[in-house]
């Protein structure tokens, strides 16, 4: 019965996961109680430097770093359809498109806030999107803690793999 209710949960819409497992803005979750939560940013709060921060899209979690100065840095792309272009320094209204912004908790940085922006940065105009191996969250990933990796696609391979719709063999895919 757990675990079914757990599937349940995990197949949240975006948007529902957002307003059921994040703080709504101002209030938070002590570190205490949960060292790596994630926490909803406040509507005039300025996220720390070198933050992971995702916003909602429909069906998936968008991905970026925010760099000071009211920036986030991101995988670009086609407004309002997909996150395919190249990697680029936007303000953090554009980023989020009116969504909420999330900072994201977890694993710490193996980085400095700021080594972590120079990181992010280092990579402004490199193009090369691929959805299963180079997206927005492996680049969070690498800008953090200097490794390729993205949480979401991992959960879809695992979603899907069973229903024979992915082989278990394809070298396009990781994992």
């Amino acid at each position: 019965m757990a675990m079914h209710a757990r599937q349940r949960s995990s197949a949240l819409p975006v948007w529902r996961w957002v307003q059921y497992r994040v703080p709504s803005s101002g209030s938070r979750i002590s570190k205490a109680q949960n060292p790596g939560c994630d926490r909803r940013l406040g509507d005039s709060e300025e996220p720390p430097l070198g933050a992971h921060l995702v916003t909602p899209r429909l069906g998936f979690v968008h991905h970026g770093i925010y760099v000071g100065g009211g920036n986030v840095i991101h995988c670009g792309g086609v407004p309002g359809v997909w996150p395919r272009g190249a990697v680029e320094e936007v303000p953090l209204w554009e980023f989020s498109r009116g969504r909420p912004i999330v900072i994201r908790g977890g694993e710490p940085a193996r980085f400095t806030a700021q080594e972590v922006v120079l990181r992010a940065r280092s990579r402004a105009g490199e193009g090369g999107y691929r959805l299963f191996t180079n997206n927005c969250e492996h680049f969070c990933e690498w800008c953090l803690r200097g490794r390729c990796r993205s949480y979401q696609i991992e959960r879809l391979i695992r979603w899907i793999r069973p229903w024979g719709l992915m082989s278990a063999d394809d070298p396009r895919v990781p994992g």
